[in-house]
């Protein structure tokens, strides 16, 4: 007789989901799903398998709160019905649809209905084998069926009128997906990588009449963003920068009604330039969220400027800051380590078409590429009030350190950024080791909680992974446990105090401490608890 599992919140996290079993690069889709079926058991849905290493499994749950663009009452859907490999033909497709079937009986349903195609698609259930269980069409939507079956003669379920449309408002390209299929997530990721790569941008003529540096782009020309994200980055084309914000700004921060009638080829110059300060805007709150609290953006390229608000400026230290973000990023690494990058430029024809217009290749301005070892990032800049400026990452030995120098020489003087950014990686590489400042085994010490039952609170440091510093022989280090004043009750999990980390009296890492057991107020009960147990114990004679 065939043993089988249906998921719960107890069993979820040993119990593999069959689908996507065995395959490594789906491990995140399964992950997402896993976390999805504990939010959906509540209500009322259910995931049996068979007891045994392979892909069999019956998916299902009221209809009114599946996944689906369904609606109906009182019927259960069926997401999923899988059997495969060895395992078919041996009647267990038969005994999980007949469990799902006479499981909705006993809950009271309506019935329980399914989706189909009229041709054989992948990963959707055989028609035939529905109906010989009398499920029937109940509607259809081109190749799409939807079949039911009925245990009463309530109305049956309908695809809703969205699904028909087959159209969404959003003009952007947008991907409606839910973790219910562990496949959907590695292929989605797939896309937006793909997107990331060939999201169009135009060149308005605000963005044109940008001064040299320039790549020359020309009003209408057409890019897409990774190959501009070169231009910016190896060479720091102004036009590029403007290009890259206005269409940014346009297609995911400007919501204002003309949104539709806007686009970068027709736009006004006063147009552009409302779109480049609302890119800059988000610029400014991605700053103060990275803690760059002394820069103020106006410009996306960095060209001098002013407003009412203050000048375009920032630091040496919100520059290093920027940068330690920035290398967090494999496709910025990619992109700031290449060599060179060649290119082309589109046009629409008179029909909306897109033909070639231009080839480009640009080349990395970075020369501190070649000539210290393990530097893994780097970009270079000038204005006239700026001067020179550079910043960069080095990598090696378990130890990164970021260079940032501004005012770095002026005409004639541009290599004297070169030489500094030696000097300052030289004396990091000779000065600075890596020293442990909290251990990953550190346990604080149990504390007394007033008026507690029980009285000791067990503490817990949550996410230690240990902390690893790079320090030099005169810094001053101090770890400090700052508790809050706790009385009971206490709840487990609860945050109660903070590990610390100071270098030289600066604050730069903590971790919460949390409660590892609940404690109890004493009140009435536990001290007539008390009485009772001396009492019983006095001794009578």
């Amino acid at each position: 007789m065939n043993e089988y599992i249906n998921l719960t919140l107890e069993n979820i996290d040993e119990e593999h989901i069959c689908c996507a079993i065995g395959d490594k690069k789906h491990q995140a889709g399964v992950d997402s799903k896993k976390e999805w079926i504990k939010s959906k058991l509540k209500d009322g849905h259910i995931f049996r398998k068979l007891n045994a290493r392979g892909k069999i499994f019956i998916e299902y749950e009221p209809l009114e709160t599946a996944w689906i663009p369904i609606s109906g009452k009182n019927y259960e859907y069926i997401y999923c019905l899988w059997v495969a490999g060895s395992f078919k033909g041996k009647g267990i497709g038969k005994e999980l649809l007949e469990y799902a079937i006479n499981d909705s009986k006993e809950k009271g349903k309506s019935g329980i209905c399914t989706l189909v195609s009229k041709k054989k698609k992948p990963f959707i259930g055989e028609k035939k084998f529905f109906e010989h269980y009398g499920f029937k069409v109940v509607d259809t939507i081109g190749d799409y069926e939807l079949l039911a079956l009925q245990f009463d003669d309530s109305e049956t379920p309908r695809f809703n009128d969205s699904a028909r449309l087959m159209k969404i408002d959003n003009k952007d390209f947008t991907i409606y997906y839910s973790p219910e299929c562990p496949y959907v997530e590695y292929e989605v990721n797939e896309l937006i990588e793909y997107a990331k790569e060939n999201i169009l941008c135009t060149t308005s003529a605000y963005a044109a009449s940008m001064p040299d540096v320039q790549l020359n782009a020309v009003k209408g020309e057409i890019f897409s963003i990774n190959d501009l994200l070169y231009s910016l980055m190896l060479k720091s084309h102004n036009d590029t920068a403007v290009i890259i914000a206005e269409n940014i700004a346009l297609h995911y921060l400007y919501d204002g009604d003309d949104k539709d009638s806007m686009s970068p080829e027709t736009n006004t110059d006063e147009q552009s330039r409302m779109l480049v300060l609302l890119f800059a805007s988000a610029m400014n709150r991605k700053a103060a969220e990275l803690g760059c609290h002394d820069t103020y953006f106006i410009t996306p390229n960095g060209l001098d400027s002013e407003d009412e608000n203050g000048i375009h400026s920032t630091t040496a230290r919100d520059l290093a800051t920027i940068m330690a973000y920035c290398i967090k990023n494999q496709d910025f690494l990619n992109i700031t380590q290449s060599k060179n990058h060649t290119f082309t430029s589109s046009l629409k024809t008179s029909d909306n078409n897109l033909k070639t217009y231009n080839s480009y290749s640009v080349s990395n301005s970075n020369a501190f590429l070649d000539m210290y070892d393990n530097v893994i990032s780097g970009k270079t800049g000038f204005t006239g009030d700026a001067g020179y400026c550079y910043v960069c990452a080095y990598r090696c030995d378990g130890r990164t350190f970021i260079v940032a120098l501004m005012a770095c020489g002026w005409p004639n003087n541009k290599t004297y950024k070169w030489k500094d950014t030696r000097k300052l990686l030289d004396y990091a590489r000779n000065t600075y080791y890596p020293s442990e400042i909290i251990s990953k085994d550190m346990q604080p010490d149990d504390i007394i909680v007033e008026n507690g039952n029980p009285s000791v609170l067990h503490l817990k440091i949550e996410n230690n992974n240990g902390f690893t510093a790079l320090l030099s022989h005169d810094d001053k280090v101090n770890v400090s446990i700052h508790m809050q004043t706790l009385s009971a009750p206490v709840i487990s999990g609860e945050t109660v105090g903070e590990v610390c980390a100071y270098i030289n009296n600066e604050k730069i890492y903590s971790l919460p401490i949390t409660a590892a057991n609940t404690i109890k107020e004493k009140n009435y009960v536990f001290y007539l608890k008390q009485l009772l147990k001396h009492l019983i114990f006095i001794d009578k004679s």
